[in-house]
């Protein structure tokens, strides 16, 4: 048996290989009502190590994992080279010393030619991660979480639901910056930030909403993660994100996050202090809700 609510089991593929699969029995699926206070592709981060003037200016986003980029002498990846052009580079229109191109599109080109290819089931900007699912050393254990419709959570599940979101409220990521831009057409505009991981994933989602720019202006309201065929699978993908940063952060890898099933509901039943937060008349979260401090 394995720790806290896991259950590993060990199936055969064949005479010479087996897999072990870690079953969790856990407690919580992707809510995702994002509490919105204020992410292209789910993966459009800036990795703190690569929004240096070296990085920005050489155009090659591959860290170092344990002494060698892209953990390559580990056999996790490699710095490969995307043959592209730079950002603001393929429009026929020009801007003032750029010509506009969006940002996000053919992520991370728009920035990087150089990043990093994991291999196998390695992921991650340096390829010191597991594929989504996928865990230990060598990311060759499976692991299925068993997640709850979120007001199936009893009182300790609940909490610790809660309590992992104000965590993630109250940590600065280590690994990511956010990117600020006064104009998104003029990338010398643009800047780096520090921002709490739940902040993070809301940013990720706010970057992704933004109009397509093509030749310098905005092509309608449609953008890269709405309105058409990747809705779903995108969203899911960006909680796995969140749920992966709860794991990182807390040790926690048993956590699962839960679900919300709106058909069963006429009203807001989750818009409680016990859940997401109730609101007065005018629609101000109630001191009462442990996210009443979120700002």
């Amino acid at each position: 048996m394995a720790a806290t609510g896991c259950e590993v089991v060990t199936t055969a593929l064949s005479t010479d290989d087996q897999t072990i699969s870690i079953r969790c029995i856990v407690w919580i699926f992707p809510v995702y009502v994002f509490l919105t206070l204020g992410l292209s592709n789910v993966e459009s981060q800036f990795p703190r190590a690569c929004t240096t003037d070296e990085t920005l200016s050489s155009r090659i986003c591959c860290p170092p994992w344990r002494g060698s980029p892209c953990g390559e002498h580990a056999g996790r990846g490699e710095c490969s080279t995307k043959h592209v052009q730079a950002y603001g580079q393929d429009s026929e229109v020009p801007y003032e010393y750029n010509q506009c191109r969006d940002d996000r599109i053919d992520w991370p080109s728009g920035y990087y030619q150089h990043y990093c290819r994991c291999k196998g089931n390695y992921s991650g900007y340096d390829c010191g991660e597991c594929k989504y699912g996928q865990y230990g050393k060598r990311c060759d254990q499976k692991k299925i979480l068993v997640r709850k419709e979120i007001r199936e959570l009893n009182v300790i599940e609940r909490e610790k639901f809660l309590r992992y979101l104000n965590l993630l409220k109250d940590t600065t990521s280590s690994d990511y910056v956010i990117l600020v831009a006064r104009d998104r057409k003029d990338p010398s505009t643009f800047m780096f930030r520090n921002a709490s991981i739940y902040d993070l994933c809301t940013w990720i989602h706010h970057y992704s909403t933004k109009p397509i720019l093509h030749d310098c202006s905005y092509a309608g309201m449609r953008d890269f993660a709405h309105q058409g065929p990747a809705f779903t699978t995108w969203h899911r993908l960006l909680l796995l994100f969140l749920e992966r940063q709860i794991h990182l952060l807390t040790g926690d890898d048993c956590f699962a996050l839960p679900f919300y099933d709106w058909s069963k509901d006429k009203n807001c039943s989750i818009c409680s202090d016990e859940l997401l937060g109730s609101n007065d008349k005018k629609g101000n979260i109630l001191e009462s809700s442990s996210f009443s401090s979120w700002g």
